[in-house]
């Protein structure tokens, strides 16, 4: 037998309680990955975002 978990709920749950920790007065954009940062801002950048991605821990 195979199960298949969807993290995405508890992803949601983990960034939400990162959110509330470390709220800003200004309006940011903070981009946050599962996988590889680097990757992934190497992606951003093909579509114009040039913002750090920090690792979801």
């Amino acid at each position: 037998m195979i199960t298949f978990l969807d993290p995405a709920q508890e992803v949601a749950e983990k960034v939400r309680r990162i959110m509330i920790k470390k709220q800003s007065k200004s309006n940011t954009l903070k981009i946050f990955t599962s996988a590889d940062p680097k990757r992934f801002e190497n992606t951003l950048l093909q579509i114009g975002i040039k913002k750090n991605v920090r690792l979801l821990v």
